[in-house]
């Protein structure tokens, strides 16, 4: 297997992990433990509230089902802290950086009309990387994260997977 049918391959992959991510953000609507799973920052608090209502995490009545469920969703251990965002924009440099790097034509550059078709071909893919590098920097030297502000570890990972598997939908075939 060589590096463009390895490209080929995840740029087609691309297509059902985007369904499942938008059919568990669409479900988190109707579900509450979805929602509150989805729920950061200020948000999370109200949903906390609403879903389980005050006080009732150490009930000895509750299942162990919702005493684990209730660990998951709310030990301090499965947060992270928002200022963690940078990671996204990091992995997503990165392999939009390498996704570039193998799908451009590096055999004839400027001197075939093929090779400066690939500039155009790719130029999404550009504005891209441009956007990621902007949205790294920002979260470097500009956003300041409060050390209370966190974010669910499900969330973190979502996002890690959104930010991988993005550029494969701006590298055409």
């Amino acid at each position: 297997m060589n590096d463009h049918s390895i490209l080929l391959l995840l740029h087609h992959a691309v297509g059902p992990i985007y369904i499942m991510l938008t059919a568990a953000a669409l479900l988190s609507i109707i579900s509450p433990a979805l929602n509150e799973l989805s729920s950061h920052g200020k948000t999370r608090f109200g949903s906390i509230d609403k879903c389980h209502g005050k006080n009732n995490y150490d009930s000895d009545t509750r299942s162990r089902y919702q005493r684990l469920w209730d660990f998951l969703l709310h030990s301090k251990y499965l947060f992270v802290n928002k200022g963690r965002f940078i990671d996204f924009y990091a992995v997503g440099s990165i392999i939009t950086t390498i996704t570039i790097l193998l799908n451009f034509n590096w055999s004839g550059i400027h001197t075939t009309t093929k090779s400066k078709n690939d500039h155009r071909r790719l130029l999404p893919a550009y504005i891209l990387l441009i956007h990621l590098v902007r949205r790294f920097c920002e979260c470097l030297w500009v956003q300041k994260s409060v050390s209370t502000s966190t974010m669910h570890f499900a969330g973190y990972l979502l996002g890690v997977i959104h930010y991988l598997c993005l550029p494969f939908v701006f590298i055409p075939d």
